[in-house]
């Protein structure tokens, strides 16, 4: 606890240059997280979670239609942060 009392800014500012990084990729690289994202599914199945849940959610269409609306709005909080902060 005491090392994030001393470091409360170093931390913030790496979670909202974290958060800028994420930002930049929903806007300009979205073909790249579609890719990662079809990795992700081979690895983390949601078959057993749909079973429990009787029900089948396929967001992704809802998350790349608004990439660009929740890129800016991270880019936003992210510089937000950073000039809060600082």
């Amino acid at each position: 606890m005491r090392f994030i009392l001393e470091h409360y800014r170093t931390i913030i500012i790496t979670l909202g240059v974290a958060h800028l990084v994420f930002a930049v990729l929903l806007l300009f690289m979205s073909n790249w997280l579609v890719h990662v994202n079809r990795i992700l599914k081979k690895w983390i199945s949601t078959q057993k979670i749909s079973e429990a849940l009787n029900s089948v959610r396929d967001i992704d269409e809802h998350i790349i239609r608004m990439r660009k609306v929740l890129g800016i709005i991270s880019l936003g909080i992210g510089l937000l942060f950073i000039l809060v902060f600082i």
